[in-house]
Parts: structure tokens; sequence; C-alpha cells
């Protein structure tokens, strides 16, 4: 499946973020996650307003929009709703990496001989 803009935008915010502020994911409360607000929205989660959020992660306009925080001129008010969902899809994979059981690993030491089936006569 091919990414659309908008994931990949979100992409790269999420990319940020692990870089800015590491385990970010799991201080965003997805029942209330809305990139059209700016209080529930990724940064305004987590910075109480998102104009608050710009300022301290140094963020232009420009970055605002790369990184899938806001809409884009061309895309507008529409834009929000797919943002949102885009950015709870990303948040959701990571939390699930974060429950997956972890690989089962052989211990160094284990014996690799075969151990041999019973067969029936």
């Amino acid at each position: 499946m091919q990414k659309t803009s908008i994931e990949h935008r979100v992409a790269r915010g999420a990319a940020f973020m692990d870089r800015e502020r590491p385990d970010w994911e799991n201080n965003v409360d997805l029942s209330t996650l809305n990139l059209a607000d700016n209080e529930q929205c990724i940064l305004g989660q987590r910075y109480g307003e998102y104009g608050i959020g710009t300022i301290v992660l140094g963020l232009s306009m420009r970055r605002q929009y790369r990184y899938g925080f806001i809409a884009t001129r061309a895309g507008g008010c529409a834009e929000y709703p797919d943002l949102t969902e885009a950015w709870a899809h990303e948040i959701i994979i990571r939390l699930q990496k974060n429950y997956l059981p972890k690989a089962i690993t052989k211990p160094q030491n284990a014996d690799t001989r075969r151990i041999p089936q019973p067969t029936l006569s």
C-alpha cells in the first residue's frame, strides 16, 4: 500500500517527536485526539496549547505543515480529520509494538541435539 501525502507528513512528524520528546506517544489521549483543536492535537496535549508547543520545539510554519501538525493551505480544514486519523494510526502502531511479546531466544549454552521423537509401532 502506498502512503498518502498526509501519512508521509505524519511519519516525519512522529520521527521528529521521537528525536525531541521520546515516549511522546504514551502521553496522547486517543479518545480526545483532534488535530483541528489547539488543546487536543498532538502538541496541545503535550504542551497545553498548540502554539506553546510550536515555540518550545522551534517549529516554523513550514515545518508545522511538513510534519503533519497542521493542514496545508491547499487541503484546508477538510484535511484535519485525515490528519487526526493518520496520527492515531501512527500512535496505535507504536503502542502495539510496545506490548507485543519479545522474540524468544535460545540460551547460548543450549543443547542443540535433536530430541528423538517417539515412534508408533
